[in-house]
């Protein structure tokens, strides 16, 4: 079956306002030579507000990933999977990368977040080593489009620097270099580091922050954040460089080790601490926790209590260590541990300001991915569904207020 559009107006990054229309064979295959194709073949094209047709090829690179991604969302293209486990426990993920991203900041034009919709710093010299390294090097670019950059979106596979495709990345200058062919020479010479510092360089002028896919894990309820689409030109990193992380056994010793030192310097006397090897709690946004305190629990009737309790996971922070890399991990421990102290000492002075700021946080984060608008109307929706519950149930008894006020008032006139 055909694909039928239009689909709902969508406001892209750089303040333009579009639809697809036409017919397409359902689904285009993924990538962005799909949705290409398409609109080159005259199956799909581009409306604006008033039904005006609008050239892709005039779109900046970035509009037309937030348009690719949004036709995968809607059925029109191959929305591919994330085909990765659960980061926390393990299991399959289900659920396509685009359909999971957040559109209704795009679809309500309410892109205005300060860092989320921020304007990408074009033609400012952005470094790709840092300003203290012996060969300081800066990257800059320009504002690219699709019409420009053609050859890389239909086949993203084969970036190999060249002049040309330094005039399709949209880069201008890389240190004191000028000219595409040097500039590509150059970036031919980057070592591992440089590259990939680049490439993050220019997926961050291409990619907007908000097509990320929220995952959630129907085992565990971990939220799991993959880019949608996929990135071109390169796999995800696997982790970082450097001494693996240690196992469960030495890691459990230095977080006793630790602890001690902690507890006696913060006042954690008579608070237990567990090790857990197995997934990790998850807080009420679905993010993994490091840490996580367990109030006490009093004797009942028999039933034994349990001491205040201080819990560390495991495959938190090793996740950590697998996606970004080596870090400073007795650092890191030590700040859990006081954190979750944090918590204890609240919790017996009866007030806990640190979980409400926790949670203010889990709040804010989603209003940011859903955008100011979509929230009032989900809150306004909410309203109106509590309500209307409301009277359901309560229907009866207004019955019985409304007789009672009739028979009142006929009362009063026969008075």
């Amino acid at each position: 079956m055909p694909a039928v559009t239009p689909t709902p107006l969508l406001h892209l990054p750089s303040g333009r306002v579009v639809r697809l229309a036409g017919a397409a064979p359902e689904p285009l295959p993924a990538g962005a030579g799909g949705l290409l194709g398409a609109l080159d073949r005259g199956q799909l094209w581009l409306e604006g507000e008033g039904g005006e047709r609008t050239s892709v090829d005039t779109l900046p690179v970035e509009d037309f990933f937030v348009l690719q991604a949004f036709a995968s969302a809607r059925g029109v293209q191959e929305d591919p999977a994330w085909g990765r486990p659960c980061s926390n426990c393990g299991e399959p993920l289900g659920g396509a990368l685009c359909a999971s991203v957040a559109w209704a900041p795009f679809l309500n034009g309410d892109l205005t977040h300060p860092e989320l919709d921020e304007d990408f710093p074009y033609d400012e010299p952005l470094p790709l080593r840092p300003e203290e390294h012996e060969e300081p090097l800066a990257v800059v670019l320009r504002p690219a489009t699709v019409g420009e950059a053609r050859g890389l979106l239909e086949a993203p596979e084969r970036l190999r620097p060249t002049g040309a495709q330094v005039r399709a990345l949209g880069v201008v200058a890389l240190g004191e270099e000028r000219h595409p062919g040097r500039i590509a020479r150059a970036l031919q010479g980057l070592d591992e580091e440089g590259w990939a510092a680049f490439l993050d360089t220019v997926e961050r002028a291409w990619y907007h922050p908000r097509l990320e896919a929220w995952l959630s894990c129907e085992a565990c309820g971990a939220r799991n954040v993959a880019p949608a689409p996929p990135r071109p030109w390169r796999q995800e990193r696997e982790g970082g460089e450097g001494p693996p992380f240690p196992g469960f056994e030495e890691f459990s010793a230095r977080v006793e080790a630790h602890a001690r030192r902690v507890f006696r310097a913060r006042g954690g006397e008579g608070v237990g601490l567990f090790v857990e090897a197995g997934p990790a709690d998850c807080d009420d946004g679905g993010v993994p926790l490091l840490g996580a305190y367990e109030p006490p629990i009093p004797e009942d009737h028999g039933i034994p209590g349990r001491p205040p309790e201080i819990k560390i996971y495991y495959r938190t922070f090793r996740a950590m260590h697998e996606e970004d890399g080596p870090y400073d991990l007795d650092e890191e421990l030590r700040e859990t541990l006081e954190h979750e102290l944090e918590h204890h000492h609240a919790f017996l002075a009866g007030d806990d300001p640190v979980d409400d700021e926790e949670r203010a946080e889990i709040s804010r984060e989603l209003r940011e991915r859903l955008g100011d608008v979509e929230v009032r109307r989900r809150s306004i929706g909410a309203l109106r569904r509590g309500l209307g519950e409301f009277l359901y149930r309560t229907w009866p008894l207004w019955l019985i207020a409304l007789g009672a006020a009739l028979l009142e008032a006929w009362g009063a006139r026969r008075g």
